[in-house]
C-alpha cells in the first residue's frame, strides 16, 4: 500500500486502536497544489501534514510511523523530515538502509524491513560475546525492530542472546 492508501486516515485509525500507523512517502503530497512543479517539496510538506492530521484522528494514542523506500529518490530528506515531524519510527525498505542512523537522532525508532538473508547478513552483526544483533556498526546504532515481509526466505534463525 503506498499512494492515497496510507495516508493520514489510515495510519491516524490504527494510532486510535493502540497500534502503529504507518504513512508511506511514496508521494504523499501528490494532492497537493504544486506537485507538478515541485514534487520533493510537495512530499517533504505532505510528511508534515499527515503526521499532525494522524495525531489528530488519534489524539494521544499509538505509534506513528513512516514508511520510506531507500531506493526512492530524497531519502536522506524524508528521513529527516519524519524526525522533524515528530514519526516515532521509521520503516525502510526497498534497498538496503546501510546509512539510516546517520540520518536521525538515536530519538526515533529504527525498522528496516529485511526479505532476503543476504540483506540481513550485510545489516547485522553479532557482537564479541557471538550472540547481541548488532545493526548499522558503524554508526554503533541497533535496530528497533526488524520486519520481514510475509514471503521472506530466511531459513537461518536470526540470533538471540538469552534473557
Amino acid at each position: 500500500m503506498g499512494i492515497a492508501i496510507s495516508l493520514s486516515g489510515l495510519a491516524g485509525a490504527v494510532m486510535k486502536e493502540g497500534g502503529m500507523g504507518v504513512i508511506s512517502a511514496a508521494q504523499p503530497g501528490f494532492r497537493m497544489e504544486g506537485f507538478d512543479r515541485d514534487p520533493a517539496g510537495k512530499n517533504l510538506e505532505a510528511i508534515a501534514r499527515e503526521a499532525e492530521k494522524a495525531r489528530t484522528i488519534a489524539g494521544s494514542r499509538g505509534l506513528l510511523g513512516l514508511n520510506i523506500m531507500h531506493a526512492g529518490t530524497h531519502y536522506a530528506q524524508y528521513c529527516r523530515q519524519a524526525e522533524a515531524s515528530g514519526y516515532d519510527a521509521i520503516l525502510s525498505g526497498a534497498g538496503l538502509a546501510l546509512e539510516l542512523p546517520a540520518y536521525v537522532s538515536d530519538d526515533i525508532l529504527l525498522a528496516p524491513i529485511v526479505s532476503s538473508l543476504r540483506a540481513l547478513q550485510l545489516i547485522v552483526k553479532k557482537d564479541t560475546a557471538g550472540c547481541r544483533i548488532s545493526l548499522w556498526w558503524k554508526e554503533a546504532r541497533q535496530a528497533d525492530t526488524l520486519v520481514f515481509p510475509e514471503k521472506c526466505w530466511i531459513r537461518d534463525p536470526v540470533p538471540t542472546c538469552p534473557a
